[in-house]
């Protein structure tokens, strides 16, 4: 006779979804991916204010629940909510190959080498996104949702983030591709300022007190420094992040401007 185990448990909808709180994000996703939006809470006591994300989710047909600020908090497993909070099919990734398959000539890819704080993530996310970026990895196992979702303020729907426990083969596949592989090293001899981009560039930035693994800095095609007074020892990683980024813009903008110009 043949003995059946016992029944699997069964799924929930909601066991495939990510969290996404704080109103930029939620706006940014909602905007971005309206058919990945399972399910949306809203906060009873902000439900004046927040009515045109009601209207929004309205016209999505997204259904959603207003409900008690405890219930919300317990929720989005944060108080940092903002009023509202999305339940959202992850975002589909492509794998690297293809990726890097869809980037223009003049690309910019971003790797995090040992960075976790979710708030220094998203940060570096919100920038990343600013100046426009298309990828950005990070090191380790790191939840992509969530705080850090909230910090990055609707710009992990702009830029394609990834986790990866491979950084290396993450960096040579964009050396392959013709990335030039750029180091934030504050003991580097060559100044940002003088070293002049790539049109294609990959951007590697560790941990503040670790800096970047010797796995990682073996790839490097170059290393710079971010000249100031030397009051402090470095820059925040976000900060560095905000002005490597920005810097690759204006060379970008100003070459493109010269072209224009001829």
């Amino acid at each position: 006779m043949n003995r059946r185990g016992p029944p699997s448990p069964r799924r929930r909808a909601d066991d495939d979804v990510v969290k996404v709180y704080g109103l930029n994000a939620v706006f940014a996703a909602l905007r971005a991916r309206p058919e990945a939006v399972v399910r949306a809470y809203i906060d009873e006591a902000k439900k004046v204010t927040l009515g045109p994300l009601m209207r929004d989710l309205a016209a999505h047909r997204v259904a959603y629940r207003v409900v008690p600020s405890a219930e919300l908090e317990r929720v989005a497993a944060s108080h940092h909510h903002e009023g509202a909070c999305l339940l959202v099919k992850p975002k589909a990734l492509p794998t690297l190959e293809a990726w890097i398959e869809r980037c223009p000539a003049a690309a910019l890819a971003v790797v995090l080498d040992g960075v976790r704080n979710p708030h220094n993530l998203g940060a570096v996310i919100r920038t990343a996104a600013h100046f426009g970026a298309r990828g950005l990895w990070v090191v380790g196992s790191v939840s992509l949702h969530g705080a850090l979702a909230r910090v990055a303020e609707g710009g992990m729907e702009a830029v394609d983030v990834f986790s990866t426990t491979s950084p290396v083969t993450v960096l040579r596949a964009l050396a392959r591709a013709g990335f030039a592989v750029v180091g934030a090293d504050q003991t580097a001899e060559i100044s940002l300022y003088s070293h002049r981009y790539s049109r294609r560039t990959a951007l590697v930035l560790g941990a503040e007190n670790e800096g970047l693994s010797e796995s990682v800095r073996s790839e490097m095609e170059v290393s710079v420094a971010i000249p100031g007074t030397g009051s402090v020892e470095s820059l925040n990683v976000s900060a560095s992040a905000a002005v490597m980024m920005s810097e690759y813009a204006r060379q970008r903008a100003s070459k493109s401007r010269r072209t224009s110009a001829d």
